[in-house]
């Protein structure tokens, strides 16, 4: 499906690129696990409705991507801007997820 919306070129770089940086497929993929479960969490908790339980949940994964990404730079590591891109991508396509599934 993807190779007929971008291209088979283009899908090739990016699965090579995902390939040679699996950690920014973890950071994708945390991010939306976060997203789906903190989603789900406060509609059964707090039974807020589901476009602001997964706006919670969306800032909540941002948040921690974020603070993450901070405490690698305080421990001598460097601030990577990619992986809060992939943290941002994964909790987008999270939240996505998160409004098909409750619907």
């Amino acid at each position: 499906l993807f190779n007929v919306i971008i291209g088979e070129k283009k899908m090739k770089k990016v699965l090579n690129y995902l390939m040679q940086n699996g950690d920014k497929v973890i950071h994708l993929l945390v991010c939306m696990i976060i997203v789906l479960v903190v989603g789900r969490g406060d509609m059964l908790v707090w039974h807020r409705p589901m476009m602001v339980a997964v706006t919670i949940a969306f800032f909540v994964a941002v948040f921690i991507g974020i603070v993450k990404e901070l405490i690698d730079f305080f421990r001598g590591g460097w601030f990577d801007a990619k992986d809060l891109l992939f943290d941002f991508v994964g909790a987008v396509i999270g939240s996505l997820l998160f409004i098909f599934m409750v619907f």
